[in-house]
């Protein structure tokens, strides 16, 4: 923006501008799923080669696969960090705004292997989150664990079945979490089923996308900061 009077006078309009409600909007967070781990970080096994692998979920498309005999003690995880601007909104709307939330989105099925398999009505996939930052003295791990929707996960045969299902990793947090939760933090996020998958069924994976959903807004010069 160039000098003079014009500018003089937009600062001047900003500065003395009412809050706004503004629109929400999502910083998406990188998460592609070959990035996933084992706990402890060992690679992915193949398909076929362990209870949850990185293979084929149908001809020409691959993924994370679950297979039948999968239980939830079979974890993959991710590790990310929160942006460094994060700590400017705050998740409880600490500076009066809506809150921030921390979603995952998955694009996952349940996938009848055979065209004949028994459903499991509740089989989900659930996510677990811990986290910490240069001022904690100890990792922090979410209240409860953020199930995911069973009556969702439609069992289905063939290319068909897939859906986004949405975790709320705010939902899980203390009213205390969310207040402390910052940018820069180290994050793990972990899925797991909630069950054993069931005989000739799979869980599949295709796509995650983690994003900060948060309020957007022109704030007061006065209120900017250095940021």
């Amino acid at each position: 923006m160039g000098h003079g009077p014009n500018s003089l006078m937009i600062e001047e309009s900003i500065a003395n501008s009412e809050p706004q409600r503004g629109y929400r909007a999502d910083y998406v967070i990188p998460s592609p799923i070959s990035a996933f781990r084992l706990p402890g970080g060992a690679v992915l096994p193949a398909t076929g080669a362990g209870i949850v692998g990185y293979g084929v979920m149908e001809t020409g498309a691959d993924g994370i696969v679950w297979d039948d005999t999968a239980a939830a003690t079979d974890i993959i995880s991710l590790a990310f960090n929160t942006p460094g601007e994060f700590f400017e909104s705050g998740l409880d709307g600490g500076t009066g705004g809506p809150p921030v939330e921390l979603i995952v989105r998955g694009l996952i099925r349940k996938h009848d292997t055979t065209g004949s398999a028994t459903d499991n009505a509740d089989l989900t996939l659930d996510a677990d989150f811990d986290w910490f930052d240069a001022a904690d003295t100890a990792l922090q791990s979410i209240a409860a664990v953020v199930a995911g929707t069973a009556a969702s996960l439609v069992m289905a045969a063939g290319f068909s079945g897939f859906y986004w299902q949405e975790w709320n990793i705010t939902q899980g947090m203390t009213a205390a979490q969310r207040n402390s939760f910052a940018g820069s933090s180290y994050c793990l996020l972990s899925l797991k089923p909630n069950e054993t998958v069931g005989t000739a069924l799979a869980i599949d994976l295709a796509a995650v996308d983690i994003r900060l959903r948060r309020h957007a807004a022109l704030r007061t010069r006065s209120d900017r900061g250095s940021i």
